[in-house]
């Protein structure tokens, strides 16, 4: 049919009553809705339409890929979860539950300016979630935002928390903030609640190390290690290495151990029971008079017992026990060098110091802050 007599009569139904209003050239019978495609106008307008479609489309895959690129970037192998979380967090009933566990994902990515964003929100919207102030408070204190991480974290512990990581994030904010004693207590509080908590281990170690405690810093494993440093290698190297093995001979007037206790009954001090041996610990015993070795100690370091011994008895945990008793020769205790040490040796027997020992020191105990202490120097 030719475009002009398209133009005049519907090839659909007939009609002349065309309808040519169309800006875009398409003319249309209104009778029957028929549409003219034969306009160029109309063809044209279809073509560049089409165009747009396929630049709009690949637009947006561009789009897509490079917002999963950001995702990945951003949340790394966590970009699905995250990106699943994100929608979930549009809707007000999930607000709360999606932002914690993004707050999550920060941590595990150790991005503490993304935990800081997402637990902030929650807070924003449940002021008491003990998680979020948690969470946020650490993450402020991580990024060294001290003044606004002090209320965050005393708004969790007067919630009822005290989880030894909080615990300790709040001794250094203390402790940044002028107030190093509070701080220096919150630290020991944080070890008592979790002594392999490396954080607050080697926080403490370092501040004796600094006013060149060594007795002290020793003192502080062995109520770490609760006296046996060889089941946990880490401090068992530690102890190994010169700094702890040639530290100093200590004359007795300048004896000042300062010996903290996490479980608040033992209290730990270093021995060297021989020379080129490695550090050992006895707890001191108050209510004891010997001053009793385990034969087991003396197996793995190798020592003799003498030929010339007595044959006592020894009480341990109400039971009586076969013992020999023969003195140690230059006895390195807390640094000072103990000339004659006479000791009550058994297999059952725990390495305790007695008063046979102690009697010559002055020993002050007491408590700080949940962590109990005992003071001892020269008489």
């Amino acid at each position: 049919m030719a475009a002009d007599e398209v133009q005049n009569t519907c090839p659909k139904c007939g009609s002349s009553n065309i309808n040519r209003s169309n800006p875009f050239g398409s003319a249309f019978c209104e009778d029957c809705g028929w549409i003219d495609s034969s306009s160029p106008i109309g063809v044209a307008f279809r073509e560049g339409l089409s165009y747009l479609m396929r630049w709009f489309s690949i637009a947006g895959l561009m789009t897509f890929f490079l917002a999963l690129f950001v995702q990945f970037f951003v949340w790394k192998q966590y970009s699905f979860e995250a990106s699943f979380l994100q929608l979930k967090s549009l809707f007000s009933r999930y607000k709360v539950s999606a932002n914690l566990e993004l707050g999550t994902i920060c941590n595990t990515l150790d991005n503490l300016n993304c935990s800081i964003k997402y637990f902030n929100k929650v807070v924003n919207k449940d002021p008491k979630n003990k998680s979020a102030l948690a969470n946020l408070g650490m993450a402020l204190a991580g990024t060294s935002q001290w003044k606004k991480a002090e209320p965050v974290l005393e708004g969790y512990f007067s919630l009822g928390g005290d989880s030894f990581d909080v615990v300790y994030w709040y001794g250094r904010t203390l402790y940044e903030l002028g107030r190093p004693e509070k701080g220096v207590d919150w630290y020991y509080y944080s070890l008592k609640l979790n002594s392999s908590y490396r954080k607050a281990s080697d926080t403490l170690l370092n501040l004796f190390m600094k006013k060149n405690d060594v007795a002290g810093a020793l003192s502080l494993i062995g109520a770490i290690t609760r006296g046996q440093p060889e089941n946990i290698k880490y401090w068992q190297r530690m102890l190994d290495s010169k700094k702890f093995l040639k530290q100093k001979d200590v004359a007795k007037s300048d004896i000042n151990w300062f010996i903290p206790s996490l479980d608040g009954i033992h209290f730990y001090v270093s021995t060297i029971l021989k020379d080129n041996s490695r550090i050992r610990y006895f707890s001191i015993n108050q209510q004891r008079d010997q001053n009793t070795l385990s034969m087991d100690t003396m197996d793995e370091l190798l020592l003799n017992v003498p030929k010339s011994v007595k044959k006592v008895k020894v009480t341990i945990d109400d039971i009586d026990q076969d013992a020999v008793e023969f003195v140690l020769d230059n006895v390195r205790i807390g640094g000072w060098r103990e000339p004659h040490l006479t000791v009550v040796a058994c297999r059952k027997c725990p390495n305790e110091l007695g008063n046979s020992f102690l009697k010559q020191f002055h020993i002050e105990k007491w408590t700080e802050f949940k962590t109990d202490f005992l003071l001892v120097n020269s008489r």
